[in-house]
């Protein structure tokens, strides 16, 4: 398009693809199940490494995700039980070595994944982890196209962006640029995630600062307000909250009910009640924070509004 510039050649960076791997019950697991096969074979702790799931990923943030993924590279059977063979003979190596670990992976041989060698071992090359600065992730499975400002750690099957650019998470978050990726998916079945980095990114994203600063605080304007609704559910959690106690998806829109209903999705989910004596408390608590929530989000309705009407000016919809 005339006035735009390929992403890539704006933010000096190329897509990626993420890591989604099968039997995903096998290679992604929980905090509990991973601390037990440490605490039984403690030198395998560094095989396993912090994984984001898709389902950790939201508009502008990354939910702290408390998965972890099995990395047992290509070749560390041979190296680290001193098995060369295959089968049986390899699998007896490991679960003489490494009990829990073998214990584990006890799939029936249907269940498994094709391997010429060792099918619990990863292919060279299959985990490319971001780079310890942020990066952005993008999800697939909505429909709406998602990106992410993400920790350090190994994604899922999303991809993602070697950029920690605020102006860029704005930017793509555009209900424009949304549009146009729609209008792309559906002029070209092909489409995929290796085609972000031919985004076109308007010219006056790269010459005008102050559109630049408009989109970086479109961002800025949405984590404040995430970062809101994280700090008021770790607070009810830390109050009410019994030890090991996950918060319900009603619970996590707290932000959305009056004092009655905090009440009620706080029981439900701590089994414990929001004692009458602290009533005054926490009823004032949740009225400055919808306060608040509210002012941020006519911050963002204004903001959207400005970034919307010039990315459109300078923003065509592809022809099919």
């Amino acid at each position: 398009m005339s006035n735009t510039h390929r992403l890539t050649e704006v933010i000096q960076s190329h897509c990626r693809e993420g890591l989604a791997p099968t039997p995903r019950a096998v290679f992604v697991l929980d905090k509990s199940t991973r601390d037990r096969i440490v605490l039984l074979d403690p030198t395998l702790g560094p095989c396993f490494r912090r994984y984001i799931g898709s389902e950790d990923i939201q508009r502008y943030a990354c939910s702290q995700s408390s998965k972890f993924l099995l990395t047992l590279p290509s070749g560390w059977t041979v190296s680290t039980c001193n098995a060369s063979a295959v089968g049986v003979d390899a699998w007896q190596a490991i679960a003489d070595r490494y009990p829990a670990l073998a214990r584990h992976l006890a799939l029936h041989v249907a269940d498994r994944p094709k391997s010429t060698i060792h099918w619990w071992e990863l292919d060279d090359g299959a985990i490319v982890p971001p780079r310890d600065r942020s990066v952005l992730t993008m999800e697939w499975n909505r429909s709406v196209l998602w990106f992410a400002r993400m920790p350090s750690g190994y994604v899922s099957a999303a991809s993602w962006i070697d950029s920690d650019a605020d102006w860029l998470l704005g930017f793509l978050n555009s209900i424009p640029l949304q549009r146009h990726i729609q209008a792309a998916r559906q002029a070209n079945p092909r489409w995929t995630y290796a085609d972000i980095d031919y985004l076109p990114v308007p010219d006056i994203l790269t010459t005008d600062r102050d559109v630049r600063e408009l989109s970086a605080q479109n961002y800025r304007l949405h984590a404040q307000r995430l970062q809101l609704v994280d700090d008021g559910l770790l607070a009810l959690v830390r109050a009410f909250a019994p030890l090991g106690a996950i918060p319900t998806p009603a619970l996590q829109r707290w932000i959305e009910l009056d004092f009655a209903g905090l009440c009620k999705a706080v029981t439900k989910a701590f089994k414990n009640d929001i004692p009458a004596r602290v009533h005054p408390e926490w009823q004032q608590w949740l009225e400055l924070n919808r306060q608040a929530y509210s002012e941020v989000s006519q911050q963002i309705s204004f903001i959207d509004g400005a970034l919307t009407k010039e990315v459109s000016t300078h923003l065509a919809l592809p022809q099919g």
